[in-house]
This record gives structure tokens, C-alpha cells and sequence, in this order.
């Protein structure tokens, strides 16, 4: 039995959060919530590239980390997927936060395979992206180390590790 209400999932890009977040909320029959999911929409809908974050409405985001704050708090069952959800849990008792990390490397081929683009390709957009971002949760949010490990619970290297063997190391940890 699960002792947590709820539990984040955040990393970078390529490090299997996604992958953990889907396969956790199947194995658990819980909720899963991606924020992710409404902003690569917004990107789309507005023909901007992910690597152009920083055209994203400063309130859009704001309202997007507050609702998923507030959902956090009031709701129970749900894994929450961003980068910055185990920060913003940081301090809510009853939430279990990871970190899933990953060698750049195998991130960034992932993120080739994923986006059907080059490695090279995959390795410049995702500097941009990462460093867009992170300046982006700074200025918002005085988030300049939302990745550092001391705001998690528990740290995963995905990075020689199966989805399957990721789901377990997590789940061994859970019960």
C-alpha cells in the first residue's frame, strides 16, 4: 500500500519522466496529470518551437504552476509530471517527490528518437530548451535549482535502466 497521497515526477529532458509517469499511474490505476501535455499544445497552437518558451505568456505559466499546486493539495491518487512539480510540492507533506535524471547523452538520444530528429539536432534543441526554461522558472519563480535532489525524495538514473526497471526500482521504494 502506498503511503502517499500523491506523487511528482520532474527532470530534464530525456530522462524518462514521462516513461515513469504513465507506467507508475497504470501499475497504481492512479490519475496522471502532464504539464507538458498543455504547454507542447499552446506551442503548437501558437506556432512557436519548444525551444521559444519564453513566448509563453508570463500568466499562462503562472496560472498552469498554480492550478498545479492546487490540484496537489486537493486531490489524492495523481501522479503530477513537469519539471518543476517536485519543487512546487517541496514543501506539502504527503507528496512523494522524484527526480528522474539521466547522462546527457542518452537524453538526448531519446529525444532524437522521439522528436525524429538528429542526435546533433536533439543536443542543440535541448540546451536551448533546458536553459530557457531554466532561466524562465528564475525569473518566475526564484527557481534557479528546481532539479537539485535536496527537494526530492527520491533520485532515479534512468539512464542504464529500462522503463520496466525504472517502474520497479521505483516501485520497491514506494511500498
Amino acid at each position: 500500500m502506498i503511503r502517499f497521497k500523491n506523487i511528482t515526477i520532474s527532470g530534464d529532458i530525456g530522462t524518462g519522466k514521462t516513461t515513469l509517469a504513465n507506467n507508475l499511474a497504470k501499475k497504481l490505476d492512479w490519475n496522471y496529470i502532464n504539464a507538458g501535455e498543455f504547454f507542447r499544445k499552446w506551442h503548437k497552437e501558437n506556432g512557436v518551437s519548444l525551444e521559444e518558451t519564453k513566448q509563453i505568456p508570463e500568466e499562462i505559466d503562472r496560472k498552469v504552476e498554480k492550478d498545479f499546486q492546487d490540484q496537489m493539495q486537493t486531490k489524492t491518487d495523481t501522479i503530477f509530471e513537469s519539471r518543476l512539480a517536485g519543487w512546487l510540492a517541496k514543501d506539502m507533506p504527503g507528496v512523494f517527490k522524484i527526480l528522474c535524471v539521466a547522462d546527457f547523452d542518452t537524453a538526448m538520444k531519446r529525444m532524437a528518437g522521439r522528436e525524429k530528429i538528429s542526435v546533433e539536432e536533439a543536443r542543440k534543441k535541448g540546451q536551448e530548451r533546458s536553459k530557457a526554461l531554466a532561466e524562465k522558472f528564475d525569473i518566475l519563480y526564484g527557481a534557479k535549482d528546481y532539479l537539485d535532489p535536496k527537494y526530492y525524495n527520491l533520485v532515479v538514473n534512468t539512464t542504464s535502466r529500462s522503463p520496466e526497471e525504472t517502474l520497479n526500482f521505483v516501485m520497491n521504494r514506494l511500498i
